[in-house]
């Protein structure tokens, strides 16, 4: 009889607005627990590709470091054979002087000498030996921090994905031959898990070695 002089909505039309309210909410929340559960799970994903990171990291830094002790073996028996290899020289010496005073030490100089060239000839199979083993391990090191820092996902290769290996980074002056004699892999098995149909590479380019 009054009228709504004071301007409220009347029960029905408010009643209406919020079952429209509700209805439009309960639509949104399946979509946002969606985007929530996606969230959750990126950052997990994150997660677990840093630590597999720090992981590969480790890992590289102590191969490195046992390469580096490695070398330093090596080196010290160079040093303790070239050691060895002058204080012959010197006896050497010695005898040849007193073998111009008293004539007598042909033989025994003789036999220094063929000592020497014993020495000699293992200290340059040492010395190859090592040169291998730092190329061998130079290769499994770069092979290393490059797998360290290649992106996570899906491989190019699908060898590489069925088969446990290296993957080794052509360098100047490499061929497919030095590169296998570095990993000890024959050739084919090389061409054959990168689909080469030749022998030809490139420098830069990426190879899979299988074990």
């Amino acid at each position: 009889m009054w009228g709504n002089p004071w301007g409220f909505e009347s029960p029905p039309e408010h009643q209406f607005r919020f079952r429209h309210a509700m209805k439009i909410l309960s639509r949104l929340l399946p979509l946002v627990a969606v985007l929530f559960l996606a969230g959750c799970e990126t950052f997990y994903q994150n997660s677990r590709y840093a630590d597999e990171s720090r992981r590969e990291a480790v890992r590289v830094e102590m191969a490195r470091q046992q390469q580096l002790r490695e070398v330093d073996m090596l080196k010290a028996k160079v040093e303790s054979s070239d050691l060895h290899l002058q204080q012959l020289y010197t006896r050497i010496d010695r005898l040849e002087a007193a073998q111009r005073e008293a004539g007598n030490t042909a033989a025994e100089t003789a036999a220094l000498r063929r000592d020497i060239d014993q020495l000699r000839a293992e200290r340059e199979s040492l010395k190859r030996e090592v040169v291998d083993e730092l190329s061998r391990e130079m290769a499994k090191l770069l092979a290393a921090q490059s797998a360290a820092a290649a992106p996570r996902g899906g491989s190019s290769r699908g060898s590489s994905s069925r088969q446990s290996g290296w993957e080794h980074k052509v360098q100047p002056g490499q061929t497919l031959s030095q590169i296998a004699v570095e990993y000890k892999v024959p050739v084919a098995r090389i061409k054959e898990a990168n689909d080469l149909k030749s022998d030809v590479i490139r420098v830069g380019q990426v190879l899979f070695i299988p074990d």
